[in-house]
């Protein structure tokens, strides 16, 4: 058995202690910059129903009483911690029997499939063909960017939301891009 949270409330004035849900409380006083709340702690199972949290009232004694802080053992204890540690023991347990290899490492897969992740060298754009920027402003920085790293002049030949076309302005010089947007209109590819 771990112990319960309960808020309470005392409200002065003559009316004395009343529940009150906290999110009502801080309404009923947003305009003022204090609300005397007491903690205190109850016996309650294991797992914490946090929709139960209910506000207790706090006495006429209680108020300007200093809280004495909990240690870290019995915070840990409290916020229900220790039971999941214990849990997770079990379950490594229970894996261990059936002969599968316990793992700390969660496995979590962030891929959404109209997001790919872009990676590049920014100081060092790759600039062939097919390769893919993440938006029409990266691909053009990654362009100006790649005149400065090669050292040339850059033009711009056609800039637009859809479309980007650059050149080298040096004489002699055959070096030309073109990037457009993909159908997904966020990500531009390299054409040519």
């Amino acid at each position: 058995m771990m112990a319960a949270l309960v808020i309470s409330e005392f409200v002065m004035g003559g009316v004395g202690e009343r529940k009150l849900d906290l999110s009502l409380a801080f309404a009923e006083r947003k305009n003022e910059r204090k609300i005397d709340v007491l903690v205190s702690v109850v016996d309650k199972p294991t797992e914490i129903d946090w929709d139960s949290l209910q506000i207790t009232p706090l006495t006429a004694d209680q108020i300007g009483v200093p809280v004495a802080v909990m240690d870290e053992d019995r915070m840990y204890d409290f916020l229900g911690r220790r039971a999941e540690d214990e849990r997770a023991e079990q379950a490594r347990a229970v894996a261990a029997e059936k002969g599968l290899e316990p793992t700390d490492d969660l496995l979590v897969d962030d891929h959404v499939p109209s997001e790919d992740l872009v990676i590049y060298d920014r100081e060092n754009p790759p600039m062939e063909v097919g390769t893919i920027y993440s938006s029409m402003p990266e691909f053009r920085a990654a362009v100006r960017q790649h005149a400065i790293k090669k050292q040339f002049k850059l033009g711009t030949e056609k800039s637009c939301k859809t479309r980007y076309r650059a050149y080298c302005k040096a004489e002699g010089c055959s070096w030309a891009i073109v990037g457009r947007l993909m159908p997904d209109k966020q990500q531009v590819r390299v054409l040519t």
